[in-house]
């Protein structure tokens, strides 16, 4: 194999050479990767021979290319690993946060929901003639509120919204407002899911000590699936 140095020109009789010498060394670094996730690591081959003797004799070449070759391997190796285990501390994370933003998000989902029931209630008593009026079920901590003038009031931060009766109260905030928790429950349960079986694969890869490599660039890679006319 000719060595290619460093510079600003080529020569162009040697382009030839020098893509033949970087495909059969790309071909050499992809054997290297291959027995060194076989092995979960560098160590010697079956044989008691080294991945650098290895390679020396299987490519028949000097120990410049095959410790190169070797050592671009191990380093990829090693980067995917830590990767991996990346992977999983941040999926853990995520799983978490969506865990209890699921909790906080289904206790006021419940909540909404018995100011809701109490509302129904008070309506179907003053259909029976009931003249006891039923009082409206505010929890602890909640943003509505009833006013003694019948009025409903919403507070978000500083700013509050009033509501001139129990209709426009449960049309223009409560409803919607279920409705919108319910959506936003079930985006968080999806990408709960997505998370969860995304930290399975990752760690059946981190267990088996065989991660998912791509040599070359994104623009390679995609260009394999490319047909032209």
């Amino acid at each position: 194999m000719q060595k290619c140095f460093f510079s600003t020109y080529t020569k162009p009789d040697k382009m030839a050479s020098i893509k033949n010498d970087m495909e059969y060394y790309n071909s050499m670094k992809r054997y290297a990767f291959s027995l060194i996730v076989k092995q979960g690591g560098d160590g010697p081959v079956p044989g008691g021979t080294s991945i650098h003797n290895h390679l020396k004799e299987k490519f028949n070449v000097n120990d410049h290319f095959a410790n190169a070759a070797k050592n671009e391997a191990s380093a990829a190796y090693r980067s995917a690993m830590e990767c991996l285990q990346l992977n999983v501390e941040t999926l853990e994370s995520r799983i978490r946060q969506e865990t209890k933003k699921l909790s906080s998000e289904q206790k006021r989902l419940d909540h909404l929901k018995k100011e809701k029931d109490s509302l129904i209630n008070r309506s179907r008593k003053l259909k029976s003639g009931s003249k006891k009026k039923l009082k409206f079920r505010s929890y602890r901590g909640g943003n509505e509120t009833e006013a003694k003038d019948g009025t409903f009031r919403v507070r978000k931060g500083r700013k509050v919204t009033v509501y001139e009766n129990q209709y426009l109260f449960e049309v223009k905030y409560l409803d919607p407002e279920i409705k919108r928790l319910k959506q936003r429950i079930h985006n968080i349960e999806q990408r709960k899911t997505r998370h969860e079986h995304e930290l399975l694969k990752v760690k059946a890869q981190l267990d088996s000590g065989h991660p998912s490599v791509c040599f070359g660039s994104r623009k390679f890679f995609k260009q394999q699936d490319t047909v032209y006319a």
